[in-house]
């Protein structure tokens, strides 16, 4: 049962997060709800022990109304217990566009085990009803829950496919999740799902290793796999064509007006050399 209502900021504890508050998207949170209200509400629980409402979802929301110097926020109630409660902030964080695709994969892992243990019976290997006795009394049962993957992908508008490629990643330990969060690395899905496939944690760790030292992923997948790099010249020619397919008509145009100054400057050079040293104005005079 859901209750709508305005409740007092300090009436709310937050409590350990699943994603830290970041206080630049709280102010530009701030600067919207400046400008036409609250239109979002957050998400409490039903009043703790200490009298208060335990925050479910909207930590950024109750942050950009404390920058605002407001007292109150307004609130959707949930008769929920722990673990729905956590369900309900892990879907809210996943639906955010913000959210890095490592961060992604890991909400979305500790989702699958929350579900799982709300519904034992859709993990792999777990009891379902199955045989001819079971069907006659099916209709007399509750519905079967849908196993994970499925669930996940009709709530979050994924496929299940997506699903299990996100939960693949999340199989990256912590301690490298650490090293590449808030990297340009923790945001792409390719690296991701290479870092994921390695075989080992050894492995993994090189290519990570490799990729905070400045290697591309090609490269720091050739060198976690211990393979002899390729000639310099072969390296550098494939970050010239990669910056060519980049750039627009107009970088391409200057590009190949520079090409033709050095095309230029260098056929000057070789007649120079041919012709040989030229002869100084005082022995010519001689």
């Amino acid at each position: 049962m859901e209750r709508l209502h305005w409740i007092r900021l300090d009436r709310i504890h937050i409590g350990e997060r699943l994603r830290a508050v970041d206080l630049d998207h709280a102010a530009h949170i701030a600067a919207s709800i400046s400008q036409i209200g609250q239109q979002a509400p957050i998400h409490v629980a039903t009043i703790h022990g200490d009298g208060l409402h335990p925050l479910i979802a909207g930590a950024h929301r109750v942050e950009a109304l404390r920058l605002l110097g407001q007292e109150e926020a307004l609130a959707i109630i949930l008769d929920a217990d722990e673990q729905h409660a956590r369900l309900v902030e892990i879907d809210e964080n996943l639906m955010r566009r913000e959210l890095s695709e490592l961060d992604r994969a890991v909400f979305l892992a500790e989702r699958k085990a929350i579900y799982e243990a709300r519904h034992p019976e859709t993990r792999a290997g777990g009891t379902r009803r199955v045989g001819p006795d079971q069907v006659r009394i099916e209709a007399h049962l509750p519905p079967m829950p849908e196993g994970f993957h499925r669930d996940a992908a009709k709530k979050l508008g994924l496929h299940p496919g997506h699903v299990r490629k996100l939960l693949a990643r999340a199989r990256i330990e912590p301690s490298l999740r650490a090293k590449l969060a808030g990297t340009r690395w923790a945001d792409n899905g390719p690296a991701l799902d290479a870092i994921a496939r390695a075989k080992t944690t050894d492995a993994r760790r090189k290519i990570v290793d490799a990729l905070d030292r400045g290697f591309s992923l090609a490269e720091a997948l050739r060198d976690a796999s211990g393979k002899k790099p390729p000639p310099a010249a072969d390296v550098q020619l494939a970050r010239l064509i990669a910056a060519w397919r980049r750039a627009d008509a107009a970088a391409r145009r200057r590009f190949q007006a520079y090409l033709e100054r050095e095309r230029a400057d260098a056929l000057t050079a070789s007649v120079r050399a041919a012709a040989g040293p030229q002869p100084t104005r005082e022995a010519a005079d001689a």
